[in-house]
C-alpha cells in the first residue's frame, strides 16, 4: 500500500509529498522582456512630451498674469500722479544750470540727476519710504562714478533696491549692472525714430520733423536757477483719449543696443536695419538696466517706430540708438507672441507681434487724430 499524503488525510504541499515525482506545484514567476520594458519607457516618454508643453504653457500664463498685474498697479499709480499734478510724470528729469555752474565744477548741466518716471511715481506705488530715501539734489548714478562736485550725498541705496513691481516674472535675466537694479517696464516716447528731443539752449526742445510733441512722455529739464520744469505734458494735451494712448510697455532686461554714438556705425544705417555684420552692440547701452537712473533712453523708453518684438529693422533683436537721443527701440518681452501694454486709462492689454503697424503707431501718439482700430486685434 502506497503511503500517500491523501490517504493519510492531508493535502499535498510540495513535490516531496509525492514520492517518486519531481513536479513542482508552486506557481512560476516571469519578468518583463527587454522589448516590453522599452515599450513602457517609450509610452512614458510620449506622455511627458505631451504634458510638458501644457505645464510650461500654464506657467507662462501665470507669469503673464503677474506681469499684467504689475502694469495695472503702474497704470493706477500714473493716474494718481496725473490727478494730483494734472500732468504726466517726466520720463527722465535732468538739470540745466544757466551759466553752466555744474559743468564748471566737473558735472554736466544737461545730464545730471536723471531720475526716471518710476522714481517719480513711487509714492503712488505704496513705496513712500523708498521715495523718501532719494536725494534729488545729487545725481542718481553710482557715487563712485560721479564728478567731485557731487561728492557729498548719494543714492546708492536706492539704486541697489530691487523693486518687484517693475520686474516681469517671464524675464529672469541677471542684472546688467551690478550696482543697479533693472526694470522691465518702459514708457512710450512716440512713433518716430527721432521721437526724443535734442538739446537746444537751456532745455531739451523739439527739433523740426521731430514727433516728440505727440509722445506721451518726454525728457524734462529742471532749470535749477529758476525752478522751472520744461518738457512735461499736461493731461489736457492727450486729445486722442487716454484709452487710445499707450503709456507703458515692456523691454527685455539687458537686450543689446547698437549705439550709433559708440561702435555701431551711423544711425541712418542702424535705423534702416542696414548695419554691416561687423557692427557690435555697446555693452554699456542696454535695455532696462536701471529703474532709477535714466542715463540712456534705451533704459527707460520704447517707441512705436516698429512693431512689438521687431526683428526686421532691429537686427536680430539688437535695438538702435543714436547719440542725440533718437532710436529704434521696440517694445519687447519674453511672452510668446506679443507684449503687455498699459493705456492711459489704466487698462492692460496683450498686443500681438503681428498687430497692424498703423494701429500700433496710432496708439503711440497723444494727439495724432487717428481713428485707431482695436489694439488687441
Amino acid at each position: 500500500m502506497i503511503n500517500s499524503p491523501i490517504a493519510n488525510g492531508s493535502s499535498p504541499q510540495t513535490a516531496k509529498d509525492w514520492p517518486g515525482t519531481t513536479m513542482s506545484l508552486m506557481p512560476s514567476t516571469r519578468g518583463f522582456t527587454l522589448v516590453e520594458l522599452l515599450v513602457v519607457i517609450a509610452i512614458i516618454a510620449l506622455l511627458v512630451a505631451l504634458l510638458l508643453p501644457a505645464v510650461q504653457g500654464a506657467r507662462e500664463a501665470a507669469r503673464r498674469i503677474h506681469c499684467s498685474n504689475n502694469l495695472k498697479q503702474i497704470g493706477v499709480a500714473i493716474a494718481g500722479y496725473m490727478s494730483r499734478d494734472e500732468q504726466l510724470p517726466a520720463a527722465v528729469t535732468r538739470w540745466r544750470n544757466i551759466g553752466g555752474e555744474d559743468s564748471a565744477a566737473g558735472g554736466s548741466g544737461a545730464t545730471s540727476n536723471q531720475a526716471t518716471w518710476i522714481a517719480t511715481i513711487l509714492p503712488f506705488l505704496e513705496q513712500r519710504n523708498l521715495y523718501d530715501l532719494i536725494d534729488f539734489s545729487v545725481p542718481c548714478n553710482p557715487a563712485a562714478s560721479r564728478p567731485p562736485v557731487y561728492a557729498s550725498g548719494n543714492n546708492d541705496t536706492v539704486l541697489n533696491t530691487r523693486l518687484d513691481v517693475v520686474r516681469c516674472a517671464s524675464d529672469s535675466a541677471a542684472k546688467p549692472n551690478a550696482s543697479m537694479e533693472p526694470t522691465n517696464y518702459v514708457v512710450n516716447s512716440g512713433t518716430q525714430r527721432s521721437s526724443l528731443p535734442v538739446m537746444t539752449g537751456v532745455a531739451y526742445m523739439p527739433t523740426p520733423g521731430n514727433n516728440n510733441l505727440e509722445a506721451p512722455f518726454n525728457i524734462a529739464v529742471l532749470v535749477r536757477a529758476t525752478g522751472d520744469m520744461i518738457g512735461v505734458k499736461p493731461v489736457a494735451r492727450i486729445r486722442d483719449g487716454l484709452s487710445n494712448t499707450i503709456f507703458v510697455s515692456e523691454c527685455v532686461i539687458g537686450s543689446p543696443t547698437l549705439y550709433a554714438g559708440g561702435n555701431a556705425g551711423s544711425f541712418s544705417q542702424c535705423s534702416q536695419g542696414l548695419l554691416p555684420p561687423s557692427a557690435t552692440p555697446d555693452p554699456n547701452v542696454v535695455r532696462g538696466d536701471s529703474w532709477f537712473f535714466g542715463n540712456y533712453n534705451s533704459a527707460w523708453s520704447f517707441n512705436t517706430a516698429v512693431g512689438p518684438n521687431d526683428m526686421l529693422f532691429s537686427r536680430q533683436g539688437m535695438d538702435c540708438m543714436g547719440y542725440t537721443y533718437i532710436g529704434v527701440l521696440p517694445a519687447r518681452s519674453r511672452h510668446p507672441g506679443g507684449v503687455n501694454v498699459t493705456t492711459g486709462d489704466g487698462g492692460v492689454h496683450f498686443v500681438s507681434d503681428s498687430i497692424d503697424i498703423t494701429v500700433w503707431q496710432a496708439y503711440g501718439t497723444i494727439a495724432g487724430g487717428e481713428t485707431a482700430g482695436s489694439i488687441t486685434n
